[in-house]
């Protein structure tokens, strides 16, 4: 499969741990189970035949791919049956609790060997003494707060490198943004894609279900940097209820439309089409999570695309600096209706 080889060269440079996802591989597995509770791809493939000794982290088990169909606490249990040593649930305390309870209870039955329980915590314990030490070194060592000053800018710093890297030109070339009139941002309603992500305890909503902070912080940043890259800029939020406004359009020297995943929730997509129709000035889509929004709007209406695959302030501030052409998009996005991205 064309997707293993980079997990490949990680494994043998040594990568300590990897996260198995919840999508199903049925040609590969057989069913749909998804993998992070599937043996055949933990196990079989990711430690047999990969040749992984690290330590197997499943991703939050609260999203809807697994809770619908498994409930997380099963889905736990699940997952270390299948060969992963963390079974993550971020977020609501009862299933966490449920789900130590029910391991106990499959560790009881025997559906999870002492054995392997015994193994997998020894990779979980070889982790921690690898990059924290052990209980009494940490324990017993006072903060350097100098030491810890230094590794925090150095870790600022390869993120900021990390991010500027993984932007990916969808397709283009991009146009130069203009130096005078106003750049037009558009960023949707933010709305309920994933449980495990937009659902944890505390999240204000309208009685709609809508999120109360329609705009969202990590939009609100990326507003904020186009904002101090030009001389005037407007940031709209968009949603699936009303019509952009067309005077805002037409006042526009350029658009940045930024979509979430707009594959899911076509209005997105649809606004796009509408603005694409009321303007000649450039407009720029930005794919902020998935990065296949662009092949839903029609090879009539298709624009110049970036994607920065995660709706963060940095992978957004990255973006930013790839449309106002500080930095080039080095980014690939991995499989794209059978073209490769940038070429």
């Amino acid at each position: 499969m064309m997707e293993l080889p980079p997990f490949q060269s990680l494994i043998n440079s040594g990568c300590a741990t990897i996260m198995t996802g919840h999508m199903a591989l049925p040609l590969v597995t057989g069913d749909n189970t998804p993998c992070s509770l599937s043996k055949k791809i933990t196990t079989d493939l990711l430690k047999a035949q990969m040749n992984f000794d690290g330590v197997v982290v499943t991703d939050c088990l609260e999203m809807e791919a697994v809770a619908n169909d498994y409930g997380s606490e099963r889905a736990a249990v699940l997952s270390l049956v299948a060969g992963a040593d963390v079974a993550m649930i971020c977020h609501t305390f009862a299933r966490q609790r449920g789900a130590m309870v029910q391991t106990y209870e499959a560790v009881e039955k025997g559906e999870w060997s002492v054995e392997e329980l015994k193994a997998s915590s020894l990779r979980v314990k070889k982790l921690k003494e690898r990059f924290a030490g052990s209980w009494e070194e940490v324990l017993g060592a006072k903060l350097d707060e100098q030491k810890l000053d230094v590794l925090k800018k150095h870790n600022l710093e390869l993120s900021k490198t990390a991010y500027a890297a993984s932007i990916a030109l969808v397709s283009g070339p991009l146009p130069t943004m203009p130096k005078e009139g106003t750049v037009l941002v558009l960023t949707p309603e933010m709305e309920s894609l994933n449980k495990a992500v937009d659902d944890a305890d505390g999240v204000l909503r309208t009685d709609g279900g809508q999120v109360r902070n329609t705009a969202g912080p990590s939009y609100l940043g990326f507003a904020a940097a186009v904002a101090c890259r030009v001389s005037s800029s407007q940031h709209v939020v968009y949603s699936s209820r009303d019509r952009i406004s067309s005077s805002d359009i037409k006042r526009a020297s350029a658009v940045i439309f930024v979509t979430r995943n707009a594959d899911q929730s076509s209005w997105q997509t649809n606004q796009l089409k509408d603005v694409h129709t009321q303007t000649a000035a450039p407009i720029v889509l930005l794919q902020s999570c998935g990065p296949y929004d662009s092949l839903s709007i029609g090879q009539g209406q298709s624009v110049p695309s970036v994607a920065s695959f995660e709706f963060t302030p940095p992978a957004l501030e990255a973006a930013a600096g790839v449309l106002f052409g500080e930095i080039k998009a080095k980014g690939r996005v991995p499989v794209l209706s059978g073209r490769v991205a940038g070429q």
